[in-house]
């Protein structure tokens, strides 16, 4: 059995008496990447999506659209693609990247 608690920084999760730590080092609001994986269902906070990338060994960044409830992951074959401007996605990451921002 597991469990999960968010702080401000950090997701912390308890499988089988180990804890271990998933930061999110940035989120940045009006910005996504394409071609991230559409995950399967409704998403309905930016929490849950980032909590879907956490527990997802291979989601290295993801990007939250609240206006249609989807989350999208991204390996680290498109993780730390250009960024682009939209004003109805959510970007965040686990992992360092030089960002340029591509306006399209």
């Amino acid at each position: 059995m597991s469990a999960s608690v968010c702080t401000r920084s950090a997701w912390f999760y308890v499988d089988t008496g180990r804890l271990f730590a998933v930061k999110i080092i940035s989120v940045d609001k009006g910005f996504h990447i394409h071609g991230g994986t559409q995950l399967f269902g409704k998403f309905k906070s930016l929490k849950k999506c980032m909590k879907a990338c956490a527990v997802t060994p291979t989601c290295f960044a993801g990007d939250f659209n609240p206006w249609l409830h989807k989350c999208y992951q991204h390996t680290n074959l498109t993780a730390c693609d250009n960024l682009k401007a939209h004003p109805q996605f959510i970007h965040f990451s686990k992992v360092p990247c030089g960002k340029y921002v591509a306006n399209i």
